[in-house]
Formats: structure tokens, C-alpha cells, sequence
């Protein structure tokens, strides 16, 4: 999720860091609702792939015209679409720049390019996206549009960051400098969940995640004592200390495995330094992380998606080779 002003990651180059403050920017939408063509090249840099909940049977969930580098995926409520964001860095594209918003059947057919945007997440009936726009984009902020209408959106937060709808879909969560936000859809009302000064929460990253009842979020962040962590908050508009329930050095996504009330995170490989797979973490009883079914040698595993039943897993894997499994 590196605040900012320190790199942007390793791909595309994708931003790695909670972006804290953003640019004043007016309403702007760029690009209508087209059609994406099949790609018959294999090599890609990072695609978005699906497979059982434990990361075991990944398939790759199609080839989309040119968009070599996807990630950030998410599920609508129904388990029957997936979004993410995506580029084409062969052509000289940068994620946080020209990234789009590509929204797909979970079989990896219709799929839909929505326009320019990054981190998008599907309302829980999946009629509307949130996402972000980076100040490069012209309009920075979290944003609301719905996907039947993709040239009118409407800004939620030109300072806001990484929004993720809640599963009841009653509030949308997104990062504000060091802290979470909750714009309240049915009230239009904003509450930030942490109290800046007795936190200790120096900056979230992005990828954060709701659990499966909408209480509490999920989040990996810097703390003001320069440790990395992961830390659970509730979602009841009560300022308060996070619950650090794991520290060590992670990428930014999470993901709340719904069955076994697990969160899922980014670590690197003993057998491969570098190399980020996916480790589960359990909420009640943490300790030491355990590395998901999954464990390929020549790919990175990163930003994790549940389907809303908890049975499906959407991650996007950074590989040099083609090929499925």
C-alpha cells in the first residue's frame, strides 16, 4: 500500500505506498464504455488469475487486449463479476498514470473498459464501482460511478484514497492521511475510525479489506515507531487504537478469508527471497503466518480477492512464462 514521495513499486511501476495527500482536482472523466479484444500473446508481466480459496488451481482469467500488467481485483456480491485495474507498460504506461478500470464476467468473458482509474471496488449489488484517480490523472480522489453511466461519476473525496465498499453496502471506506475514513451512503455522512494522536498508525496502505459482517477493516500500516503491521479496526465511528494482530515486512494487500476468519497477506518465500506469496494469519488466535496451497517458483502472488462465499480466490501473478497452472 511507502508513503508517496518514496518509489512506486516494482511494476508498471505500480504505486506501493498509501498516497497521503493529494492535489485539489475538479470533476473529470475521460473515455466511454468499449469493448476489449482478445490478445493472442502469452507473455505478459502480471495478469489477474482464479482459482479455490486456498491458492491452489489458478487459472488465468483471460487475455485482454494489450493489458499486460492487472492487478487489484475485486468481486461483486454475487460472485458473478470481477474488476481491476490494468495498463500496457510495453507501451510505455505507468499504473498510477494510465491505469483503467476493467470490469469482467468471473468466467473472464463481457469484458468492459470503464475509463482511467486504479483500485476499483464493486458494490456489493455490483451496479456501481469506487475507485481512485491519481493527481497524474488530472483529478485526484476516490470516486463513485455506475457501470451502466461510466462518463459521469461523482467525487466522493478529492484527498481520499484506496476505497472499499463495505458488504452490506451501506458505507464506503477509503484512506485519508493516516487515517480511515467511512462515507456513510445512506446518510452522506463522513467519520474518520482512528484517533490520529493515540493510534500510532503513521500511514495505511492500500488493499485494505472489510470482514464479512461489515465491523471491522482490515489494513497493513507504518507505525509511528517505524514498525510494519498488520492491524484490525472497528467500523463503528468510535476513535480508537488499532488491534496489531502481526508485524513484519509485507506488501500492502490484505484480504479477509470469510470460512476460516483468516487475513490473507503478501510475504516473501524462504526458498525464493523476493518472490511474494500469499500467508494466512488468523484473527482470534494470531501467530506465525502460514503459506497458503499455492507455491509456484517462478511467479509472485499478490493483491488477494475472496469471492463473497469464501470460495473463490482472484490474485494477480506476476509471471515471466505462459501457461495456466
Amino acid at each position: 500500500m511507502r508513503s508517496a514521495a518514496t518509489g512506486w513499486g516494482e511494476r508498471c511501476p505500480r504505486v506501493r505506498g498509501v498516497v497521503a495527500v493529494f492535489l485539489l482536482g475538479t470533476l473529470f472523466f475521460a473515455s466511454g464504455l468499449t469493448a476489449i479484444a482478445a490478445d493472442d500473446g502469452d507473455d505478459f508481466q502480471e495478469a489477474i488469475f482464479v482459482g479455490d480459496s486456498d491458492g491452489s488451481n489458478l487459472k488465468r482469467l483471460a487475455d485482454f487486449d494489450g493489458y499486460k500488467s492487472q492487478g487489484s481485483p475485486c468481486w461483486s456480491s454475487d460472485g458473478q463479476f470481477i474488476a481491476f485495474d490494468a495498463c500496457k507498460p510495453q507501451l510505455g504506461q505507468q499504473q498510477f498514470i494510465d491505469g483503467h478500470i476493467i470490469v469482467v464476467k468471473a468466467d473472464g468473458t463481457n469484458p468492459r473498459d470503464l475509463g482511467p482509474g486504479m483500485l476499483p471496488s464493486l458494490s456489493p449489488k455490483g451496479h456501481r464501482v469506487a475507485y481512485c484517480r491519481h493527481p497524474q490523472m488530472g483529478a485526484a480522489g476516490v470516486y463513485m460511478m455506475e457501470l451502466s453511466a461510466p462518463d459521469t461519476p461523482a467525487l466522493v473525496d478529492e484527498k481520499g484514497w484506496g476505497a472499499e465498499w463495505s458488504p452490506d453496502g451501506t458505507r464506503l471506506a477509503y484512506t485519508r492521511g493516516r487515517n480511515l475514513r467511512l462515507y456513510d451512503l445512506i446518510e452522506g455522512t463522513f467519520t474518520s475510525i482512528l484517533d490520529d494522536e493515540q493510534s500510532g498508525i503513521a500511514s495505511i496502505r492500500w488493499n485494505f479489506c472489510w470482514s464479512p459482517d461489515s465491523r471491522r477493516i482490515a489494513f497493513v500500516a507504518d507505525t509511528t515507531d517505524k514498525r510494519q503491521v498488520v492491524a484490525i479496526a472497528n467500523a463503528d465511528g468510535e476513535k480508537h487504537k488499532a488491534e496489531i494482530i502481526y508485524e513484519g515486512n509485507m506488501g500492502p494487500a490484505v484480504a479477509w478469508r470469510p470460512l476460516q476468519n483468516e487475513i490473507l497477506i503478501e510475504n516473501s518465500t524462504e526458498d525464493r527471497p523476493g518472490f511474494q506469496s500469499l500467508f494466512a494469519v488468523k484473527v482470534e488466535a494470531p501467530g506465525e503466518p502460514v503459506r497458503m496451497a499455492a507455491k509456484p517458483v517462478d511467479r509472485r502472488l499478490r493483491n488477494p480477492a475472496f469471492s463473497p462465499d469464501g470460495k473463490k480466490l482472484a490474485v494477480s501473478v506476476f509471471a515471466r512464462l505462459p501457461g495456466d497452472d
